[in-house]
């Protein structure tokens, strides 16, 4: 995922990427795309409930967050068998 963040940056490929990930490996990826392409917005997308937040954050740049609650997943679950053969 890091890797296509920044490519599909390189090539022009997006103009506004939301990372659904609260993986900090990403972080550096996120941070390479915000310092070299200022055309190309980064935002983040996190899980929240009444007793937990979170979400991919960095300390050098503000990123806005989606918060998606239960509901959002159940609403775009997909409970495909990719395993299965077609």
């Amino acid at each position: 995922m890091a890797i296509d963040i920044v490519r599909l940056a390189d090539r022009g490929a997006y103009d506004v990427a939301i990372v659904c990930s609260a993986d900090t490996d990403l972080a550096p990826a996120v941070e390479d795309v915000i310092g070299t392409h200022p055309d190309v917005t980064v935002e983040v997308a996190g899980w929240r409930s009444e007793r937990y937040r979170q979400r991919l954050s960095l300390s050098s740049h503000n990123l806005w967050c989606h918060w998606l609650a239960r509901e959002d997943y159940e609403r775009v679950r997909d409970d495909t068998d990719y395993r299965a053969p077609v």
